[in-house]
């Protein structure tokens, strides 16, 4: 006949099973920590190589304007942004991107990215800063470019 299993019995079996995981997790972590060969970890946001951006344009922006020769402004609470242009296609856009940003190498950090209908040659449009969650202080720059019915934007002024 076999013994019969009792509660205090079980959790014995339990305890001692919960000690012997215990300990090979501190031996695992002693061992991880002893280890020599390997150099030490920085999870730092400046950790991460530097690569220059002008290495990584893209092929399709890289033949376009560097972003310095853009209008550039000073965000301030309150403030208005006026965008005048001309238009040649069926739309124009304005991007806004933060004046260290390059958006020939990184295009999808543009903080605002709006294409209208072109309704004549000319445009005006107030752009709606303060919903942008810009940085009070910080410097910005616009690049409008003209947009086909089919495709992406082109030809940024």
């Amino acid at each position: 006949m076999t013994p019969k299993k009792t509660l205090e019995g079980r959790t014995l079996r339990i305890l001692i099973l919960s000690g012997v995981f215990f300990l090979s997790g501190l031996v695992f972590f002693a061992v991880r920590m002893t280890d020599e060969d390997e150099a030490p970890r920085q999870f730092s946001p400046d950790a991460s190589p530097a690569i220059e951006d002008r290495a990584r344009l893209l092929p399709s922006l890289a033949k376009y304007p560097e972003p310095l020769v853009f209008h550039q402004f000073t965000y301030e609470r309150g403030g208005m942004l006026v965008v005048e242009g001309e238009c040649v296609d069926a739309y124009y856009t304005i991007m806004i991107f933060n004046a260290d940003v390059d958006y020939r190498a990184r295009p999808h950090d543009a903080r605002f990215n709006t294409a209208y209908p072109c309704e004549g040659k000319a445009f005006v449009k107030h752009v709606p800063i303060d919903t942008l969650f810009l940085e009070e202080g910080e410097r910005y720059y616009v690049i409008k470019a003209h947009q086909a019915e089919t495709g992406e934007w082109y030809d940024p002024y």
